[in-house]
């Protein structure tokens, strides 16, 4: 930092990183950074014109290069005490600072050891009126002052290069760090849109599965319901049938208490009365056999509609008939129901087949269940 700050000119700046610096040195008893620094703090001191203090310094840090064998560090430190006798006009002590010089100058190639120290001797010689040896010096001077230009401006190139390839780094640096930070968000974004669509999708599943299950529920109720009222409608049907066979039974025993009356033994009279309940029967039967319809329809819904509209030419008779075969009645049920003799239901079943132009008796049987 006390190196940055003298490039800048700032050398209040200089001495105090400079003064810490040496404070650290002294600490850990390190002789060769002591002495160095304290060069360091003496050229600046000697740049303020603080020259007592500047050559006490920069004294200290000449012992200790030699010492050391600094030998860039001596050589800088002896160039700036022969400036500062040179402006004290103490002529005397150069040659001493000289006759070290002048045994370690061979032994650095720096160039900017070498020009301190050609600078500092061409200006020696001027004061001394040796011009030729002066001019020699001071075109040494210039040329290993041309070279730690060029090295400097070299310098300056790989680090003004560096400086690029550092910003480019860094750029692409922040660049990367941004798109892994979008690349980042982006993920995240997609995950959480994935974990709402899901989300949604689940609660969709919730509810419909309990539609579902609510509409299966229903459904059954309804199902069972049905199956209530059907077995209602049978049971009611089974006790109209059962009550349609009974009275066809006593209609049919009066028939046959006239029919063997008819020889006179029967009084008008009674003849009458016998046909009257038989007339009184008939009409509940009739009564019965609509409900039987009504009660039928109910549980096979439609199908007297459909018999009557395609084939129109049946009779009430014979969709009756066709009612009793649907419920799997055999041809003794259907006698009774019908209040006639199983051969006028054979006949009755003949003529329900030629109309429906089916052959046999079990096909008739099949198209009705089926129909």
């Amino acid at each position: 930092m006390g190196l940055i700050a003298e490039k800048e000119n700032k050398l209040d700046s200089t001495l105090y990183f400079f003064d810490k610096g040496l404070k650290l040195a002294k600490e850990k008893n390190d002789d060769a950074w002591t002495g160095i620094i304290s060069g360091n703090i003496g050229y600046v001191q000697y740049l303020k014109k603080n020259y007592p203090i500047a050559k006490k310094l920069l004294l200290n840090d000449f012992k200790t290069g030699l010492k050391t064998r600094q030998i860039e560090s001596a050589i800088g430190s002896g160039t700036f005490l022969v400036h500062i006798a040179l402006e004290e006009n103490n002529l005397t002590i150069i040659p001493s600072y000289f006759k070290i010089l002048d045994s370690l100058i061979h032994l650095t190639r720096a160039p900017t050891s070498n020009m301190r120290y050609y600078l500092s001797k061409s200006l020696y010689l001027q004061q001394l009126g040796n011009y030729k040896e002066a001019l020699a010096c001071q075109d040494k001077y210039i040329a290993y002052r041309d070279t730690s230009i060029k090295r400097y401006n070299q310098a300056s190139l790989q680090n003004t290069i560096f400086q690029i390839q550092f910003e480019k780094q860094k750029t692409k640096d922040i660049y990367t760090k941004e798109h892994l930070k979008r690349r980042s968000l982006l993920y995240n974004m997609v995950i959480l849109t994935l974990i709402i669509i899901l989300l949604a999708l689940f609660i969709v599943f919730l509810i419909w599965r309990k539609s579902k299950t609510r509409k299966q529920k229903i459904l059954q109720l309804r199902n069972e319901n049905m199956q209530m009222q059907l077995d209602k409608h049978w049971q009611e049907l089974k006790h109209i049938l059962k009550n349609i066979m009974k009275q066809n039974d006593i209609i049919q025993n009066l028939r046959s208490e006239i029919s063997s009356r008819d020889n006179g033994e029967v009084s008008e009279e009674v003849r009458e009365k016998l046909q009257e309940q038989i007339e009184s029967l008939t009409l509940i039967t009739e009564n019965d056999l609509f409900e039987f319809s009504e009660m039928f329809d109910k549980i096979h819904p439609g199908f007297v509609s459909r018999m009557m509209e395609q084939f129109p030419d049946l009779t009430s008779s014979e969709i009756r008939l066709a009612m009793i075969i649907r419920l799997k009645l055999d041809r003794q049920a259907a006698a009774k129901i019908l209040c006639v003799t199983e051969e006028t239901v054979r006949k009755a079943n003949f003529r329900l087949r030629k109309k429906l132009n089916i052959n046999g008796i079990n096909e008739l049987y099949q198209f009705i269940l089926n129909f």
